[in-house]
């Protein structure tokens, strides 16, 4: 685990896959698309505080996009939280186990069932909006 709140986003996400994932498949989230970023937006009053106040969303060429996702995915490896796929870069695996991510969220002010439920949402968007491509 990490000390501090830079890595709040990238903990959150990790964690928030990890609880969520009731498939081996569901640990696997798109860096591609923007499917995250659509996710992250529609929960955003949902997240915990300290990761709302790092998330910026805007318009660009390629659709609305969370400014900062990019950076987020390379801190979740570096932090040890997943692995991309490092033929494509397309997909990063999360490999958090879920007692840390547990741990994560208490940190992040979102407790037990919180965390989970949340998880869940998160998880199922995700799923709803890969259909949608």
């Amino acid at each position: 685990m990490t000390c501090g709140t830079n890595y709040a986003p990238a903990e959150c996400i990790a964690s928030l896959v990890s609880l969520g994932a009731q498939l081996e498949s569901d640990l696997i989230i798109p860096t591609y698309l923007g499917v995250v970023d659509q996710v992250l937006e529609q929960m955003f009053t949902e997240l915990p505080v300290l990761v709302q106040v790092q998330l910026t969303f805007s318009d660009t060429g390629v659709g609305r996009r969370c400014l900062e996702l990019p950076q987020v995915f390379d801190d979740i490896e570096y932090i040890g939280l997943g692995i991309s796929n490092g033929d494509t870069f397309d997909s990063l695996q999360i490999t958090c186990p879920s007692v840390d991510a547990y741990a994560l969220m208490y940190n992040l002010c979102k407790r037990g069932n919180e965390a989970k439920a949340l998880g869940r949402k998160f998880v199922q968007k995700v799923r709803g909006e890969m259909k949608d491509l």
